[in-house]
């Protein structure tokens, strides 16, 4: 089973902009969660909150949040929570707007994040991390700050250092936790 969270149904989403369900992962094996009732039918949706799922434990491989973690007011409940309803082995997979980008601080956002502080608060909770951006901000003057530096280092080093550098000067962020990596912390 697969559990996606936030699909773009609250109230207050629509006084924004019309969402339309836009899932990230589909199947007949994905629960559909939101705190709102969706317009339209949606097999397999729950109303529900993300920071008390409410499903058993160990009941989940994948679960996916996409422009979700920014609007809670304890991000780390959720990732508990994740924490708690994965199987061994399962990920979690995050989408949220890094500080820089222009959607990162709006009125409905409880949270802004960078590359340091999502990757810091996934790993706490016992995940093994990932965390990557997508999609320049300032695009290109660091583009040509880049293309410099790269000449500068080796490969090894690219790939580590490239990682970092797009994920602070990006519009998003992309986080993959892996439970079963890492031991829960006490």
């Amino acid at each position: 089973m697969r559990l996606e969270v936030g699909v773009g149904t609250t109230d207050f989403q629509r006084l924004v902009a019309p969402c339309p369900f836009l899932p990230k992962i589909a199947g007949r094996d994905v629960v559909y969660m939101d705190l709102a009732r969706p317009d339209i039918s949606i097999e397999n949706f729950i109303r529900g909150d993300a920071e008390h799922l409410p499903f058993k434990t160990e009941s989940f491989s994948l679960i996916c949040a996409s422009h979700v973690i920014e609007h809670l007011a304890h991000p780390e409940k959720f990732l508990a929570e994740c924490w708690r309803t994965l199987k061994q082995n399962g990920e979690v997979r995050l989408w949220c707007p890094s500080f820089l980008s222009t959607t990162a601080h709006n009125p409905f956002h409880k949270q802004v994040f960078n590359y340091r502080s999502l990757h810091k608060m996934i790993t706490e909770t016992g995940f093994a991390s990932n965390v990557i951006g997508r999609g320049f901000f300032l695009r290109q003057y660091v583009k040509d700050f880049l293309s410099l530096f790269w000449r500068t280092i080796n490969k090894i080093s690219r790939v580590w250092i490239c990682d970092k550098v797009r994920a602070t000067f990006c519009n998003e962020l992309i986080a993959i936790g892996t439970k079963g990596i890492k031991h829960k912390p006490e």
